[in-house]
């Protein structure tokens, strides 16, 4: 009887962690998105509207966050790798796309058009706090702080929209 009840304690305890690790595919990312758009809108609001940028790429950009405005775990992104993101931030190290997943776009302003894109994960199918959604779909952040999720049918389209909007926005500066 003892045996049995064993048995299905640990039967109940893989059907549990198989579901969390279906349901949390990078594990749970609790604010990862959200705490991102906040960090970056915050440093914006400090820098007189400028999100963080460097000449060296947009990882180089996002590292100017940590330690103010976020820990270097939110700088894995949501399907990076936490420990390897932490190790190089207390290393000194720059990040690449080997820890952090974040597409940021770097040299924009917190004015300028709401329907700019400035962040998301290069992983689809993943909710802003790291949970699972339908795969091809992603969260974005927008330079006016919204977070919403583009469809996979969207997804092509709305990146080819976004690089033209950027584009244009860039060209336009000194």
């Amino acid at each position: 009887m003892a045996a049995k009840s064993f048995l299905g304690a640990v039967l109940l305890l893989g059907l549990g962690l198989s579901w969390y690790r279906w349901e949390f595919p990078y594990g749970r990312r609790t604010c990862a998105l959200p705490c991102m758009m906040a960090a970056l809108n915050l440093y914006a609001l400090d820098n007189g509207g400028w999100y963080p940028h460097n000449e060296k790429g947009p990882l180089y950009g996002l590292m100017k966050l940590s330690p103010k405005y976020v820990n270097s775990a939110l700088l894995a992104g949501l399907s990076g790798d936490v420990p390897q993101t932490q190790g190089k931030m207390m290393m000194g190290r720059p990040l690449t796309g080997a820890e952090s997943s974040w597409v940021y776009h770097s040299g924009l302003k917190s004015d300028d058009p709401a329907e700019l894109a400035l962040i998301w994960d290069r992983a689809g199918g993943v909710r802003s706090n790291g949970e699972r959604i339908r795969s091809g779909d992603h969260c974005v952040g927008f330079v006016n702080g919204e977070m919403r999720i583009i469809p996979r049918e969207e997804w092509s389209r709305f990146t080819n929209h976004q690089a033209t909007i950027r584009l244009n926005i860039l060209a336009s500066r000194p």
